[in-house]
């Protein structure tokens, strides 16, 4: 059985080592940096678990407007931004960055990982707006096909490319909550699957 659940502090070492799987080292978050981050706010990193293994995780924060954009125009790299994740307690409006959606790609069969996880990202505004928070806009910077295709099913809006070394060259979407294609806003809302 599928769960999704908020990731606890000592599984933060799990996701850092699914990143180093997927990730170069200019797009890694290093364990302290994501211990440190999951003390702002303990909601951030959300598991997927198969008979209490970690098979993925997405990693979406709270930022305010000057943040997120900083963020999103190349002005703040990811890890610098970190320190100004807000706590859901203390706001009523964020915007919201996803840092990664990554799956255990060593395991057969990851790909049946990855449905779920999207699903439960895009219903964070759903659970968010329970809570009378308002998250007025979603964004995050693409660095591989598969984030290209995620922005592309979820509706996202391409803003531009960021010239790189690594290639394909990064690219930036962002969207208001409105713009998301339904089906990834308000389906399979039970996060047990």
């Amino acid at each position: 059985m599928l769960r999704i659940m908020d990731g606890t502090i000592e599984e933060v070492s799990d996701v850092c080592r699914l990143d180093k799987i997927v990730f170069s080292e200019k797009w890694d978050i290093p364990l302290i940096d994501g211990q440190d981050a999951w003390r702002k706010n303990n909601e951030i990193y959300r598991v997927i678990k198969k008979n209490d293994e970690i098979m993925g995780y997405h990693f979406v924060a709270p930022f305010s407007k000057e943040i997120f954009d900083h963020i999103l125009e190349g002005q703040m790299d990811e890890k610098e931004a970190i320190h100004y994740i807000l706590n859901y307690a203390e706001m009523n409006e964020v915007y919201l960055y996803i840092y990664s959606i990554v799956v255990d790609i060593t395991q057969e069969n990851y790909k049946e990982y990855s449905r779920p996880l999207l699903q439960d990202m895009m219903e964070i505004v759903v659970r968010l707006h329970s809570r009378s928070i308002i998250v007025k806009e979603l964004g995050f910077i693409a660095i591989s096909e598969a984030g290209v295709r995620i922005a592309n099913r979820m509706g996202l809006n391409f803003m531009k490319e960021i010239e790189s070394d690594e290639k394909p060259n990064p690219r930036i979407y962002r969207a208001k909550p409105e713009d998301f294609k339904e089906d990834y806003l308000l389906k399979n809302s039970n996060q047990t699957i």
